[in-house]
């Protein structure tokens, strides 16, 4: 609107313009805006039918070829056919079917060895119950029969052993304190009867310690290094047991003054079945296996060294007195 004043005069001069352009251009701004968000919302539409299907395509396959795996197929998966962000995730199941292959393979080597191991002895026992058969008043085939009995429950029992103590794990969920002088205390008797027998001084030298684990596993590991070592030691030698408490820790000591074991193979022996080429007397090469198992899973030691008494053997154990 302008004003002008011409003398006396003042003329106002106002210049209108109608709504209908602005009202046109907000419609057209509108339009706009609708138009982008129709274009957005069909791209992102297009985007999960299409681009995520597309995405998620490798971890279909990778469900579709775990699915179709049989149980015995532990072979590891191609990390390159997954997405860069689940790659770990692959890399991890591999380490575990590695882990699970490892587990697997050491099974049956087991049942093979332990197969491989009984076989003789059943053999054995069947062509001794033949000839009894035939004879049934030979006492020397009956003591034979019986020696091979023996020999064969002292197998199914350290076979047994083994797998509990490779089990250990778990039954140490369940641990409980155990007087571990009381465990060797209730297995002397056997020693002594053992050891007189053939003139084998024992000395035991034990003080009062308890200790947290599973009784039947310490008793296994106390009752197979024992047994050893009045096995391999001659007539008239000499075999001693130590327990003591020493730093927190429980030691348990075993030596004796048998052939002794080469200090090449003291690793050796500790590998299931295995027996030294030079033994002739009888065993099944479990004792150490299985005494290294329960001491493992009781979070312990166990080494071997020779004896102090310059010809024989040492086993040292050591044990947490709590876990």
């Amino acid at each position: 609107r302008l004003q002008q004043t011409l003398g006396h005069h003042t003329i106002y001069i106002t210049v209108g313009e109608t709504l209908n352009k602005r009202q046109q251009a907000l419609e057209r701004l509108l339009l706009g805006f609708g138009s982008a968000a129709v274009m957005l919302l069909a791209a992102a539409t297009l985007a999960v039918r299409l681009g995520i299907p597309s995405s998620l395509a490798p971890l279909k396959r990778l469900e579709d070829e775990l699915r179709g795996r049989t149980g015995a197929d532990l072979s590891p998966l191609s990390p390159e056919s997954v997405p860069l962000e689940i790659r770990e995730v692959v890399r991890a199941l591999n380490a575990l079917f590695d882990r699970l292959r490892a587990v697997n393979t050491g099974q049956r080597q087991f049942l093979q060895d332990a197969a491989h191991q009984l076989r003789t002895p059943l053999a054995g026992l069947q062509m001794q119950i033949e000839l009894l058969e035939s004879h049934p008043e030979d006492a020397a085939a009956l003591a034979r029969l019986k020696r091979s009995v023996q020999r064969v429950t002292r197998l199914a029992n350290q076979l047994l052993a083994l797998a509990r103590a490779e089990a250990g794990a778990q039954l140490m969920v369940n641990a409980s304190t155990v007087d571990f002088a009381h465990l060797i205390d209730d297995m002397v008797e056997e020693w002594l009867e053992k050891a007189d027998a053939r003139s084998i001084d024992l000395g035991i030298a034990r003080e009062p310690v308890s200790i947290v684990g599973d009784p039947t596993l310490l008793r296994e590991l106390i009752a197979n290094l024992m047994d050893n070592a009045l096995r391999y030691t001659p007539n008239g030698g000499e075999v001693s047991l130590r327990c003591a408490v020493a730093d927190g820790m429980l030691e348990l000591e075993v030596s004796d003054t048998g052939p002794g074991i080469p200090e090449d193979r003291w690793e050796a022996v500790f590998e299931r079945f295995y027996r030294l080429p030079e033994t002739s007397l009888s065993g099944s090469g479990l004792g150490l296996p299985i005494a290294r198992e329960i001491a493992r899973c009781h979070h312990g030691s166990i080494r071997i060294s020779a004896s102090p008494r310059g010809k024989g053997t040492r086993v040292q154990v050591r044990l947490p007195l709590t876990q």
